[in-house]
């Protein structure tokens, strides 16, 4: 909470208070794996009706981890996605109109990557185990 707390405050003190101005969704191209992951797992525990403050392990790195995934590969997949939305962020400045749009296309694009990896990884454990399940009926 300290952390997103930290990040909020810098967040909004460049894009108010800086010169130049950052632009808001620099901003958001550079925290971007991280919104999108706490803003997806909040938005799936709400539609599947599951408390919202209560203590989970459904974010999408925690699910890659349940998978069998290392806590270094998914922090590697974390950080290159984090660089690329830094990189983003400082290219999104000097961008003409079309290549802002483009380039939070593609940051959304790479979100959406990071979920279907997640429903990939899971739908082979679940295979996995069912098959090893059948296996052992017989």
């Amino acid at each position: 909470l300290s952390v997103g707390y930290l990040l909020a405050v810098f967040s909004l003190q460049v894009t108010q208070q800086s010169t130049p101005r950052v632009p808001s969704p620099a901003i958001l191209l550079l925290l971007g794996p991280f919104l999108y992951d706490a803003g997806f797992t909040l938005c799936r525990r709400w539609w599947r009706g599951e408390p919202l403050t209560e203590a989970h392990r459904s974010h999408l790195y925690q699910r890659l981890i349940a998978t069998g995934q290392s806590h270094r590969r998914v922090a590697l997949t974390y950080y290159l996605l984090s660089a690329l939305g830094g990189l983003g962020a400082l290219v999104y400045g000097r961008a003409g109109e079309k290549g802002r749009w483009l380039l939070l296309a593609v940051a959304i694009g790479l979100c959406g990557g990071l979920t279907v990896t997640v429903w990939s990884a899971e739908r082979r454990v679940r295979a996995v185990t069912s098959r090893d399940h059948t296996k052992e009926q017989t």
